[in-house]
């Protein structure tokens, strides 16, 4: 039992290991697949816990160090995950922003043309 709990303490870091890249240049696809191997491995993570019990004693210092990897790991990408979503909601709020600059026939709007008007 200790060897399945601790290869899958191990598998649980694998799976946390393959979106860490995509993170490094994030896409709103990327942020989506991440997400889901987040929760994934969260899951992961619970089930393995339920089973700790069942390590026998001698054990449990190396399957704890393990689990404290993966913990470390989810925190990292959780970390990754949330800085490109909140960039994704920027490039959103930079490409909604875009429109403004041209006038209702979708002509550029000339430079330094502005709507509001201020009273003297």
């Amino acid at each position: 039992m200790t060897r399945d709990v601790i290869e899958g303490i191990r598998r649980g870091r694998q799976i946390l290991a393959e979106p860490a890249p995509q993170l490094e240049s994030p896409t709103a696809d990327s942020v989506g697949i991440c997400a889901d191997r987040l929760d994934k491995a969260v899951d992961w993570i619970v089930d393995l816990e339920m089973r700790a019990h069942l390590v026998p004693a001698e054990d449990r210092p190396a399957a704890m160090e393990e689990m404290r990897g993966l913990r470390r790991e989810l925190h990292t990408i959780g970390r990754l995950l949330a800085q490109a979503a909140q960039l994704q909601i920027g490039w959103a709020r930079l490409i909604g922003a875009v429109p403004s600059s041209y006038d209702a026939h979708g002509a550029m709007a000339e430079a330094g043309a502005s709507t509001v008007k201020v009273d003297a």
